[in-house]
């Protein structure tokens, strides 16, 4: 009797033992990688807040209006930052590159899509805002109206973002060209030699 309950008080340990051991592997292996993702997000967030002039009009190839060396860094990541940089599309956080002729900052979210317009090729914003193209009156302002209307709108669009993204990377192919998608930058080599299309 007493020996059948040594052995049952043992096997008992050894499963707690075992079970302890499984959830050590699990962090030991999830871990890792969760620790790793939140910094990367982090350090891209910290990196954007640094950049102080995105693309728009370049036509001598250098100064105001070609995008910064933080901004260029950013999108010589190329896949690997569009899942970070898309994790910040609601981060609403001041960044040092000034809005010209309007003021004020542009925000992370904004130099975040940027960034991701300069490195895939014809992204369907304003389906993924669920709003027009203001044709007849200010044209691309009507996605900045829509976000800093709601939130919520910057949670939707993230989350559109998102689903295209998963939809389409896997046919997304690179393109080796010197076009620029996000300004006009003549006379200007393009830092990162290409950018993402979508196979259709």
């Amino acid at each position: 009797m007493n020996t059948n309950w040594g052995w049952t008080k043992t096997w008992h340990l050894n499963r707690q033992r075992a079970s302890i051991l499984t959830v050590v592997f699990i962090v030991i292996l999830v871990l890792p990688e969760l620790v790793c993702g939140q910094n990367s997000k982090h350090n891209l967030s910290e990196q954007i807040r640094k950049v102080s002039d995105i693309p728009y009009i370049c036509e001598s190839g250098t100064g105001l209006g070609c995008g910064d060396e933080y901004f260029w860094e950013l999108v010589k990541q190329q896949d690997d930052a569009i899942p970070f940089l898309i994790e910040l599309l609601t981060d609403t956080t001041p960044t040092a590159a000034k809005v010209i002729f309007h003021g004020g900052h542009y925000t992370v979210a904004y130099v975040a899509f940027t960034v991701l317009q300069e490195l895939i090729k014809d992204i369907p914003t304003f389906d993924l805002l669920g709003v027009e193209f203001d044709r007849e009156g200010c044209g691309y302002c009507a996605y900045w109206r829509h976000l800093r209307r709601d939130h919520a709108n910057r949670v939707s669009f993230q989350r559109a973002m998102r689903a295209w993204y998963e939809q389409h990377k896997d046919t997304m192919v690179w393109i080796v060209s010197e076009e620029f998608l996000t300004c006009e930058c003549m006379n200007k080599k393009h830092p990162n030699g290409g950018h993402y299309e979508i196979l259709r």
